[in-house]
């Protein structure tokens, strides 16, 4: 009878975290960052219509676009630092921009899952949110005046 116990006992507390792991391939949640907000916005301005994120928001989605997640930490970081630059480069002054002026791409969280895969996804995020989150505010000036920071990633010459 005791050993009857024990073994329910170990079930109630193992199934869980057997579901969650069969559903969901891992045992991992993503960690809530407090969000930071530059009161600078950007516009999405799509198909169904405008709506407003702050450029904070926004930058991790063009991050994880414009980089790979597993090029590390320090990458990351420069990336969305250069991302920022350009961003507010492109605002000109003001405190928002339309995204159709940016001319950038910008990756959605379901989007992300589906390039990097449910099982790397929330360690990836985590990464490219961290960079975004870690260098907030800071952008590349030259002379006190915002550069604009042109880059690409591969060139054909």
């Amino acid at each position: 009878m005791a050993k009857k116990i024990v073994m329910v006992c170990v079930m109630a507390l193992l199934l869980p975290y057997i579901i969650t792991l069969a559903w969901t391939g891992r045992i991992e949640e993503k960690k809530e960052v407090p969000l930071i907000t530059s009161g600078k916005k950007v516009i999405l301005d799509r198909k169904n219509g405008e709506s407003y994120m702050d450029v904070e928001e926004y930058l991790p989605g063009v991050v994880a676009k414009q980089m790979p997640a597993e090029y590390g930490k320090e990458a990351l970081r420069a990336q969305a630092i250069i991302a920022r630059t350009f961003i507010y480069q492109k605002m000109n002054g003001e405190n928002e921009v339309k995204e159709s002026e940016l001319h950038m791409e910008y990756l959605e969280e379901k989007q992300m899952e589906a390039m990097w895969g449910s099982e790397s996804f929330v360690t990836y995020f985590q990464a490219v949110e961290e960079a975004v989150r870690s260098t907030a505010g800071r952008v590349i000036t030259c002379d006190g005046r915002l550069i604009e920071p042109l880059f690409h990633r591969a060139s054909t010459g």
